[in-house]
């Protein structure tokens, strides 16, 4: 399930491809991840969040200011055709063949970012 936390700590580093120390950071700074009999926990969306903040952060943009943006777009699984779009004035996900703006705008393929999540995470 997609916010089922049951994706140990080890795994979720693993198959995010994010340090276990800066998962750890993540943990106190934005919240992420839960606790279970003691151990931290993660889910399918917790790591979607965390990929997709990660690949829409950078200079003109910090992590704080990109899981702004990410968390609450992402609260359903996003289809495997969606694109995270963001332009200065708004963000949404929209099928990839739909028409983009025209303007200045960063595009994550968050649906494919998901699928190669759930499929590192299969092989962890």
């Amino acid at each position: 399930m997609y916010s089922y936390r049951d994706i140990s700590r080890d795994a979720a580093s693993r198959a995010a491809r994010i340090p276990v120390d800066a998962l750890d950071k993540w943990v106190r700074r934005f919240g992420l991840g839960g606790k279970r009999k003691g151990a931290r926990v993660f889910s399918l969306r917790d790591l979607i969040i965390a990929t997709t903040a990660r690949a829409l952060a950078g200079p003109d943009r910090t992590l704080a200011e990109a899981m702004a943006i990410v968390e609450p777009l992402l609260v359903d699984r996003p289809a495997s055709d969606a694109v995270l779009i963001v332009t200065a004035r708004a963000a949404w996900l929209q099928a990839v063949e739909a028409d983009w703006p025209d303007e200045n705008c960063t595009l994550i393929y968050v649906g494919r970012n998901a699928e190669e999540l759930e499929a590192a995470l299969v092989a962890v």
